[in-house]
């Protein structure tokens, strides 16, 4: 093409075409990354129409938000987008992704097979490997336009020249504070700022924090559309939620959906008539930012997101009554399109304390085995001893401070006689010993004597220590440490285990607010003081941001002393290193035994003693 020829069609009047139906006729889909590669339809993702529409040069809309699950035609928006403006709307666009190395990863894969495949595309941009070529990987130009790709962490992304078209792909993943120079979605704005009413932008992600979510944002302060459906007996136009999606949780051997408006029972193969007659329901349609949002509950027959899909991942979120946080995170933004709402913050003492009922320590009949955990201080010992059972449900048996000087002997021989030189009566009859008891090394001073104390009683006693590095495992890999006790150095002498604080105390703060006992629940007894619930709800999250401006919930300290929290910490990661070991359904079975056996014991009717007549004269003898 000529320097005149390249010049007529940048003057050249845009086509009336928009890119639903630019997209329809022109666009391809490769065989890389797509199941169904090939010429794209419209009719398969109608919840992808309406975006397509606004982002048009035809509809005044200069910005449009969608918040979205994963792998559900979002990126096909952006790839449709890109190639659109280079085939019909030529100008300046540029995408951006969290990393450089994501933006690469897109270009090879995406954007490559893309001007392999798509008819209409062939000799619009020139192959960068090509020697002739000045395009290259991160960027292409054609007659009237060019493509910038880029990552997100460089402050050198918002500084170049103005653009006309903007795409934030993957938002969450964006930092928040560009190099303290501010948030990417507002220098991306600036960038547009000479093309005026023409410039278009495109952001989307899958959503991840409530509170914290670059996406969430975005579709706040948008129409905030709603991809709905109509029920195929009423007609009521709907947002299929989870909640009313109807499975059997047992085996899963029946799914459907129940209509929220005539309670109809909807099966999944009547998406077929409900997806083509969708359409977005605006919140706020008065905004001149469009947003929309749809979930993996509208996913196209054929496509891995079915309900019996969402309801299988979703029962993986619990494991024996007990809900796995990440999972379900995980599930909420990917499947549900939704933030995640974060619980674990700091329970009311006063609740804790009103419910205690457990009138004696005795160990109750549904608890299996005992943990012991140790904070230590220098004056003192914590001392905590609880009771465990299925699904984690905890009994807080005693808690106790040993005092005196705890580089010394005697404060440590008081912690044998208490804990596991110790047996404790079980309701059954049967005498229950601890079987992991974890011991704070945290403090500098007190690190060798904790080394050396639970190295003379390894493998029921071991070393930990908290960490406050946010997002790690309740309890970690242990290391091997080298003891330094009397002088002597035994290299290896003692493992060291991490606990995850911030997880460990979310989980411990989510499941102390639950208001029925069974899996999670903890019981406390009677007579533990006030000063103990203060200590157990000692700390609470606060969301803020790192150095890099990425969203972390931190704890802080709202109560003077936390060894009882602590002690929580290190007594459920006591639990979770030996859980795995142990044969439950062997101790249940024992221990229902022996409580049979004690309840026929009881039930036992003395015998009555044989007549003995006594003597009476010579005869009887």
């Amino acid at each position: 093409m000529t320097f005149t020829q390249a010049f007529k069609t940048g003057l050249r009047p845009d086509p009336e075409l928009n890119f639903v139906e630019w997209a329809d006729k022109e666009f391809y889909l490769s065989r890389e990354y797509s199941a169904e590669y090939g010429q794209f339809r419209i009719s398969r993702t109608p919840f992808i129409r309406e975006p397509l529409l606004e982002l048009s040069p035809s509809s005044p809309t200069q910005k449009v938000i969608l918040m979205k699950p994963t792998q559900q035609a979002g990126t096909t928006i952006a790839q449709i987008f890109v190639f659109g403006v280079a085939a019909m709307f030529p100008g300046p666009l540029m995408m951006v992704m969290p990393t450089t190395t994501k933006m690469q990863g897109f270009s090879k894969k995406r954007i490559a097979t893309g001007l392999r495949d798509i008819p209409c595309m062939e000799g619009l941009v020139k192959d960068a490997s090509l020697k002739t070529s000045s395009n290259t990987i991160l960027e292409k130009t054609f007659p009237g336009g060019s493509w910038v790709f880029a990552g997100s962490n460089s402050p050198i992304t918002y500084r170049s020249d103005s653009i006309k078209y903007i795409i934030l792909d993957d938002f969450d993943g964006f930092v928040s504070d560009v190099a303290g120079e501010g948030d990417p979605g507002d220098l991306s704005d600036r960038r547009t700022g000479t093309f005026g009413k023409k410039s278009k932008t495109f952001i989307n992600s899958t959503p991840t924090i409530k509170g914290f979510s670059n996406i969430e944002r975005e579709y706040n302060l948008s129409s905030m559309g709603k991809f709905c459906v109509p029920c195929p007996r009423c007609g009521e136009l709907q947002y299929l939620i989870f909640q009313n999606l109807k499975f059997d949780k047992l085996n899963l051997s029946w799914v459907y959906y129940e209509c929220q408006f005539c309670q109809n029972k909807i099966d999944e193969v009547s998406k077929h008539t409900m997806l083509p007659a969708g359409e977005y329901i605006h919140e706020h349609p008065e905004r001149k930012i469009r947003g929309f949002q749809y979930n993996a509950m509208v996913c196209p027959m054929g496509w891995k997101n079915t309900w019996l899909y969402i309801a299988e991942e979703f029962l993986k979120c619990k494991i024996q009554g007990v809900v796995n946080i990440e999972k379900l995170k995980t599930w909420t933004n990917t499947l549900m399109a939704d933030p995640f709402e974060q619980h674990g913050d700091r329970p009311a003492h006063e609740m804790l304390q009103q419910r205690a009922a457990m009138q004696d320590v005795i160990v109750p009949q549904q608890a299996l085995f005992l943990t012991a955990s140790v904070d230590v201080q220098h004056l003192f010992l914590a001392v905590l001893i609880q009771a465990w059972g299925r699904g984690d449900q905890c009994w807080t048996i005693s808690y106790q401070k040993i005092d005196g000087d705890t580089s010394r002997g005697a404060a440590w021989k008081k912690l044998d006689k208490l804990t596991i030189n110790r047996q404790f009566e079980h309701e059954s009859g049967a005498k229950l010993n601890i079987l992991s008891m974890g011991v704070d090394s945290g403090d500098g001073a007190r690190t060798q004597v904790v080394y050396n104390y639970c190295r003379l009683r390894q493998p029921v006693v071991f070393a930990l220590k908290g960490m406050s590095n946010p997002g790690k495992p309740i309890l970690g890999a242990p290391a091997p440490q080298t003891v330094t006790y009397g002088g002597k150095k035994i290299p290896n002498g003692v493992m060291l285990w991490p606990v995850g604080s911030d997880t460990a105390t979310a989980t411990i703060y989510t499941r102390l607010q639950q208001e029925e006992p069974g899996p999670g629940y903890y019981h406390f007894p009677v007579g533990l003081d006030k000063e103990f619930y203060l200590q157990l709800t000692a700390e609470k999250f606060i969301n803020s941001r790192d150095k890099k401006g990425f969203p972390v919930r931190e704890l802080v300290r709202v109560h003077p002393r936390a060894e009882v929290l602590d002690c929580f910490k290190y007594s459920y990661a006591a639990a979770l290193r030996i859980v795995d070991s142990i044969n439950l359904d062997k101790l249940e079975r024992d221990l229902e035994q022996q409580i049979r056996s004690k309840t026929e014991r009881k039930e036992e009717k003395p015998k009555k003693q044989a007549f003995i007549p006594k003597p009476k004269g010579d005869w009887f003898r």
